[in-house]
């Protein structure tokens, strides 16, 4: 990630997520999660870069923090903040669906704890690319959690009958 975002650096317009990624190098220590999440979401807003651009650093991004949380340091992996981040990106100002729907499939074969809201992003994201086979495993996945997001299933049950249609 340090060599990939030195680009992105002399060119963004926000001083804090600079200052952010210098103390991480100066220090040699590892962003955590919601540092990574900092940084993304100055990606996301970032006025210096096209949206190309934007995608390749976010996707850079995402991908650094999976092989550290696979090389067991989980608090520097994504987190559901960071797929709610994605999801609306990819979906919406990215207008890259196919990306996000790889996303979701991943969170199925290895999943998570995830909030409610990144959940319904998520199924949006199933929604807008019309993977119905997706969607019913999230919903199992939020059926049989034991963080007991049975009472939300409300909207997920909606958006599943709409990818049926």
């Amino acid at each position: 990630l340090k060599k990939q975002t030195h680009a992105v650096d002399e060119s963004n317009d926000n001083d804090s997520a600079d200052e952010l990624l210098d103390f991480s190098r100066e220090s040699r220590t590892m962003l955590t999660s919601s540092e990574c999440n900092l940084l993304l979401a100055d990606f996301l807003t970032s006025l210096a870069m096209s949206d190309e651009d934007m995608l390749a650093q976010v996707l850079v991004l995402f991908n650094e923090m999976n092989q550290l949380k696979s090389a067991g340091l989980g608090s520097n992996g994504p987190d559901s903040t960071t797929y709610r981040l994605l999801f609306l990106a990819l979906r919406t100002k990215l207008a890259a669906i196919g990306e996000a729907a790889k996303i979701c499939k991943q969170l199925i074969s290895s999943p998570m704890a995830l909030n409610p809201e990144t959940y319904l992003e998520a199924m949006r994201v199933c929604e807008s690319y019309g993977d119905l086979d997706t969607a019913r495993a999230m919903i199992d996945q939020i059926l049989n959690s034991p963080e007991k997001l049975v009472n939300t299933v409300g909207p997920f049950a909606i958006h599943l009958e709409m990818l049926k249609e």
